[in-house]
């Protein structure tokens, strides 16, 4: 038994871990060398001294006192049972610190509880790498969250860039398809005026080979008479010359004159007042017509320095002349006025009737698209609304300031504000 003790003796003073043993009182009654270095005290202050007053002090892991009752021979000895990796901390004479980690089990005499058995660990390296380690974590956490963020504020704003594009992607092509109308009613409107230019020539031509041509020959016929007469009854022959004189001359003065007038008023060289008082006493008949003139338009379409240049003037003159035309074809109106003024630095043109308004149900033909044309044409505006009279205004602004207008001068500029066809001006 004596050879066993010595046995177990040897290999616990050679364990490299601390061993210390207490009696049932908690004093110790034995410790290894390990524990003598481990706690920095000779053997003999630690044998004999009870765990409530160590040579040592013990703290918890955040550096307060450790209370007694947290002590592992006080939770062994209430227990009966094991403890294992209890951790605090320990200050040794020297005020160094060590964490160790103690593993603790009863010592039993019968059934009587007799003391505990301990060993002591210093984990200071591993409770300073697993501080570095959660640090690190810690770190690594912070840096995951940062760039978790900053992905998340980059997606967003990749989906703000692409709704963004969607949506301007979206904006180009309802653009696109409002040009694409744009060009599509600027040809149609341009297909038209062709079409009524091309009518009027018909006219023109008509009017010329029907009615004039057949006055004509009736003249021609009538100079023949004059030849024969001369001979025979030179008074007779001056009598039909004088007729056919007087033929000629209405031939020259109406069917002429308005053959002239359609290609090209004339007037309009002189001014934009007297062009359109000339074409309301034409178109009159039937139709009251009143022409109310500015000041301003007067003085401004003064012959002597016509400020309004003279493709100005016969646009202007053209759209009331489309205007009136389709007023009569459509209206049933027995009154229009015709307003010229100035807007700002456009000219004003304004046609209004009493007529059946733009409800009518009529088919106003190319009246409206001849129009619009030849307000695109100069790059201005329109609009065509209803009065509370029940008939149709046309408001058309022309800018008075114009430098080398053509054909294709700002293609689209004059599309109508809320253009509107019906019974009234077409």
């Amino acid at each position: 038994m004596t050879a066993m003790s010595d046995l177990l003796a040897g290999i616990v003073e050679v364990m490299a871990g601390a061993l210390l043993v207490t009696d049932a009182e908690g004093r110790f009654v034995r410790a290894n060398a390990a524990a003598e270095q481990m706690l920095g005290i000779e053997r003999g202050r630690i044998v004999g001294a009870s765990y409530v007053s160590t040579p040592w002090r013990r703290l918890r892991l955040d550096g307060a006192p450790l209370p007694p009752d947290d002590h592992p021979f006080v939770t062994v000895r209430r227990t009966g049972r094991p403890v294992l990796d209890v951790q605090f901390q320990i200050e040794r004479d020297d005020g160094s610190r060590i964490t160790i980690s103690v593993n603790a089990a009863p010592l039993w005499e019968g059934a009587a509880f007799a003391g505990i058995v301990a060993i002591f660990t210093d984990v200071s390296e591993r409770r300073r790498t697993e501080e570095r380690l959660r640090a690190l974590t810690e770190e690594l956490e912070r840096e995951v969250q940062f760039r978790t963020a900053e992905l998340l504020a980059e997606n967003a704003e990749r989906r703000r860039v692409q709704e963004a594009q969607a949506a301007l992607l979206a904006e180009n092509r309802r653009l696109v398809q409002a040009l694409e109308r744009q060009l599509e009613q600027v040809r149609r409107a341009r297909r038209l005026v062709v079409e009524a230019d091309e009518q009027l020539r018909k006219d023109i031509a008509e009017r010329l080979h029907g009615a004039v041509q057949t006055r004509l020959l009736v003249a021609w016929h009538r100079l023949g008479q004059v030849r024969t007469l001369l001979g025979t009854d030179p008074e007779a022959a001056a009598g039909v010359l004088d007729t056919v004189r007087d033929e000629l001359d209405r031939i020259r003065e109406h069917d002429v004159r308005e053959a002239s007038h359609l290609l090209h008023p004339s007037i309009i060289r002189v001014g934009l007042v007297p062009a359109v008082r000339s074409l309301a006493a034409r178109l009159g008949g039937p139709l009251e017509l009143i022409v109310d003139v500015t000041e301003e338009i007067r003085r401004l379409d003064d012959p002597a320095g016509n400020a309004i240049a003279e493709p100005l003037r016969l646009a202007a003159y053209r759209i009331l002349e489309e205007a009136l035309s389709n007023i009569y074809r459509h209206a049933g109106a027995s009154c229009a006025t015709i307003r010229l003024a100035t807007e700002g630095a456009a000219l004003l043109v304004e046609v209004e009737d009493n007529g059946q308004g733009l409800d009518g149900g009529g088919q106003p033909g190319v009246g409206l698209a001849s129009i619009a044309a030849r307000v695109d044409q100069f790059g201005g505006d329109w609009s065509l609304s209803g009065v509370p009279s029940g008939g149709v205004l046309l408001r058309v602004r022309l800018p008075l300031r114009q430098s080398g207008v053509d054909g294709d001068h700002r293609a689209g500029a004059g599309a109508a504000s809320g253009e509107q066809r019906g019974q009234g001006i077409g």
